[in-house]
């Protein structure tokens, strides 16, 4: 969002995928959007589920039996906000509810079709498309087919790796959502502050900063993500916005905020030993 010059508030997501996945997904983001101050009236409409038999909402067969589809089920205002009258398919939702965001748990391979993607990228200027299952072969759609169908235009975060895809002249770099970019920073910050608890919040904070860490022209070469070989400033830098946050909640030990950044510092391990030699006359 840092580059699109906007933010979570806006966002429409249409998560493909109702699983442990797709559902702690939208938990955070509905912490981000409670942090923009949205109404719970509004964030109901914000996002939108749908499972293998379509559209997710109250009273469709086998949605309030189930405690995640229950939790994440469309309400009737919302049905009747977006003009929903039953099931619905992939298609059909994003024509109605034009999406800025599309998230795909499902680990079903090709789950997000090229009629869906094409319907997305005609309402939205830089449609965010994230297939997130993996492996490959189980992702929703290749980063290829993202960037070939939105014309180019798409911001595409996979969960399996994919190599850089070239269209139209333009050489298009994939990051892969991986959790190895947030736990090490966390798991840090969390060390230093001794704060009993970790919160959603701290993870909020620890993806604003791993976002800070992506620079504009790394963005405009279509990576979401940071480069794998940056992850030690990238644990670095969440670690000190956790430390941070921890303070603000006042969950940890308090530090005087000028030193946060040199204790965080000092507290990070370097596989570096001193070389050891043998005496001369040693038996071996």
């Amino acid at each position: 969002m840092k580059n699109l010059k906007t933010s979570l508030k806006d966002q429409r997501i249409v998560f493909l995928g109702t699983g442990t996945a797709g559902v702690g997904i939208s938990d955070l983001c509905r912490v981000g959007f409670e942090r923009g101050e949205i109404s719970e009236e509004e964030i109901a409409k914000k996002m939108v589920f749908l499972d293998s038999k379509g559209l997710v909402y109250k009273g469709r067969a086998g949605v309030d039996s189930n405690p995640q589809k229950k939790q994440v089920a469309l309400q009737k205002r919302e049905m009747d906000f977006y003009g929903f009258t039953g099931d619905a398919n992939l298609v059909e939702v994003i024509k109605k509810v034009k999406p800025t965001v599309l998230v795909g748990t499902t680990a079903v391979g090709g789950s997000f079709t090229e009629e869906a993607i094409r319907e997305m990228a005609k309402h939205c200027d830089r449609p965010v498309i994230l297939p997130f299952s993996n492996p490959t072969s189980l992702a929703e759609c290749t980063a290829e087919e993202a960037i070939r169908w939105t014309d180019g235009r798409g911001i595409v975060g996979s969960g399996s790796p994919f190599d850089p895809v070239e269209y139209k002249g333009k050489t298009y770099y994939i990051g892969q959502g991986n959790n190895v970019f947030i736990f090490p920073g966390v798991g840090l910050g969390a060390m230093v502050s001794t704060s009993r608890i970790i919160t959603d919040s701290m993870f909020l904070v620890a993806a604003d900063a791993m976002a800070e860490c992506v620079s504009e022209e790394r963005f405009n070469s279509g990576a979401i993500y940071p480069k794998a070989q940056d992850l030690r400033h990238v644990s670095s830098t969440i670690a000190k916005a956790v430390v941070r946050e921890a303070m603000r909640l006042r969950y940890g030990r308090i530090i005087k905020d000028t030193d946060v950044n040199d204790i965080v510092d000092a507290e990070q391990w370097y596989p570096e030993y001193c070389e050891y030699l043998a005496p001369k006359d040693a038996r071996l």
